[in-house]
């Protein structure tokens, strides 16, 4: 029955409820990765072995080991069957990436993308050679804490896509400074922003001097305004990938706000579907939006009182930002 169940495509498992989570679905990428790329060759044969070749080092590991890919893609054989793909390797790598992507953020639209996943999507997007790389933890390059230079390329994507939006106004985040600071390799800059946002400071007294404090790769509040400021790679994939879920970024919202204040909702999870929340309102257009606040004012007045005094500051900062 497991087997069974296993076999079955990603989109059925969904739809059962089989895979409960994108933490859970981001376990299952390797073998997803290897069907989703096998299915471009032609031959059938060929088709189920390189998808053999790919999930294999599975069966040897019980540990999650990213590189394993890289090797296998690189391997002569698998490199020289590749002209019996429909589509060049970069294409290739393009459109997996892509489904990944729009397949973890239909399915889980309050949860973004979890680090295993945004893993492999780095790797796929070094084959598929888009001009952006996808932004890893930790942040900072360096010990002293300074922002990486990916940090500053998901920066300046942001910047570009929400500049003058929902999500930017919510934030208060002036963008067009953002921009500045990503043009001018402002690292210092961006991580001191970073920290003011967080109420931290950036030097912090030791016993015989002053040293700068690894602010993006310890202080979790630092790393968190990180991630909101470059929205932690949903802007990349939208403007370098055209990132488009279906249904369409207003279902994602709804489902946002249903992830952020359903019984499962932490306040950590409650938090972060409602930064999911707001990146996919401001991807709406006007009248899609104007729909969705409407539904989410219905949906707020139905919550049992604990959910709607977890949300009533956000949701007032929400209708006013709006």
């Amino acid at each position: 029955m497991a087997a069974g169940v296993l076999d079955a495509p990603v989109e059925v498992l969904l739809e059962r409820g089989t895979i409960p989570s994108a933490e859970v679905l981001a376990e299952l990428v390797p073998q997803l990765i290897a069907t989703h790329h096998a299915r471009g060759y032609t031959d059938a044969s060929l088709r189920t072995l390189v998808a053999a070749a790919y999930r294999a080092p599975r069966r040897f590991v019980s540990v999650w080991i990213p590189e394993y890919h890289v090797a296998v893609s690189e391997l002569p054989w698998v490199r020289a069957v590749e002209r019996w793909h429909r589509h060049e390797p970069a294409v290739a790598a393009r459109a997996t990436l892509t489904w990944l992507a729009e397949t973890s953020l239909r399915a889980f639209p309050g949860t973004g993308l979890p680090t295993r996943l945004v893993y492999e999507l780095s790797r796929l997007a070094g084959r598929a050679e888009l001009p952006t790389p996808i932004l890893l933890e930790p942040f900072a390059d360096d010990f002293g804490g300074a922002a990486s230079p990916r940090l500053l390329d998901a920066a300046r994507n942001a910047a570009e896509l929400l500049r003058g939006t929902l999500y930017e106004r919510y934030h208060d985040i002036d963008y067009a400074a953002v921009r500045d600071m990503a043009d001018t390799d402002g690292r210092e800059g961006f991580t001191r922003l970073c920290a003011e946002r967080a109420g931290r400071p950036l030097l912090v007294p030791q016993p015989d001097h002053w040293r700068a404090r690894p602010a993006l790769t310890a202080d979790p509040a630092v790393i968190e305004q990180a991630r909101i400021l470059t929205t932690f790679n949903l802007a990349t994939l939208v403007r370098d990938v055209g990132l488009a879920p279906e249904p369409g970024w207003a279902a994602l919202a709804r489902g946002a706000f249903t992830a952020a204040t359903g019984p499962a909702a932490t306040a950590k999870r409650s938090a972060r579907a409602w930064r999911q929340l707001l990146f996919h309102l401001s991807l709406c257009d006007a009248d899609e939006r104007t729909l969705v606040l409407a539904w989410i004012d219905v949906e707020a007045a139905r919550l049992p009182a604990r959910a709607a005094a977890r949300i009533a500051l956000p949701l007032a900062r929400l209708r006013l930002a709006a």
